[in-house]
């Protein structure tokens, strides 16, 4: 349907249908809710087409991404979250209209560390705020 929509507006058939941060979100998510690292790679897929079609994402957008890496449970998980994290006050800090994390940015990734179980992930965790 994401597809539909894009090919619609990109042909100039119809302005409206113009796809936004609650359809690449609601997609995202979708994703997201399947579990697993091919579904986190394809919620993120999406975000950075999201982010190609001048669409600017929201704070849902940003957490749904995170939520996707952390729920796959898998070896790298937490940090590719926490990258994710970082990507959004990055540009929050270079734009007065950028996203600016949220308390479930932030405890999203410090659950990530937490359920990793790799070395160090409890100082990883505390480290989210710093």
């Amino acid at each position: 349907l994401l597809d539909q929509m894009e090919d619609i507006y990109n042909k100039g058939e119809d302005a409206s249908i113009r796809p936004n941060a609650i359809s690449y979100t609601t997609v995202m998510n979708a994703y997201a809710q399947v579990g697993g690292t091919d579904a986190a790679m394809n919620a993120e897929r999406i975000f950075q087409r999201m982010e190609k079609a001048n669409c600017k994402p929201n704070v849902h957008s940003f957490n749904t991404v995170i939520n996707a890496w952390v729920q796959t449970g898998e070896a790298g998980s937490a940090s590719r979250a926490e990258e994710v994290l970082r990507k959004m006050e990055d540009q929050a800090k270079a734009s007065d209209d950028g996203v600016k994390p949220n308390v479930v940015s932030y405890t999203t990734v410090m659950n990530g560390w937490v359920k990793s179980g790799e070395a160090n992930s409890a100082v990883q965790a505390e480290n989210v705020f710093n």
